[in-house]
Parts: C-alpha cells; structure tokens; sequence
C-alpha cells in the first residue's frame, strides 16, 4: 500500500465527548477502491480512552471485528 493515499477523521458521539467515531480510509492507487479500512468506537472509561469495538480489513486479510475484553 505504499504511496497510497490515506484518510481519516473523527466525531464524537455526543455532547459529553465522551465516545467517539474513528474511521481511516486507504484508497487504492487508482483510486477506483479501498485497499484498507478500519471503524472504531473509543470511549472514555475510568478517566482514559479505551477502544470498544474496531472493524477493519485490508487487501491481504478479510474483514475482522476486535471487541475490547
């Protein structure tokens, strides 16, 4: 994925900035598809952020869901 065009952004969930939204997009050269992307949600808990569920994929591996234990 070297010299592939990356982007990313972020939004919180609600008015106490408490929980929010991470997505990252990875664009083929030819900018015809997704090479890699990743969605997750990150919440404060205890004063500290900690990620809650992540799904991501990428060329080389399927879709997979990582819940926080």
């Amino acid at each position: 994925m070297k010299g592939a065009l990356e982007q990313s952004f972020s939004e919180y969930l609600g008015k106490g900035m408490e929980n929010k939204l991470f997505v990252k997009f990875v664009y083929t050269r030819d900018f015809k598809g997704l090479a890699a992307f990743a969605v997750s949600q990150i919440s404060i808990i205890n004063g500290k952020p900690r990620e809650i569920i992540r799904f991501d994929a990428s060329e080389k591996e399927q879709t997979n869901v990582h819940r926080s234990t």
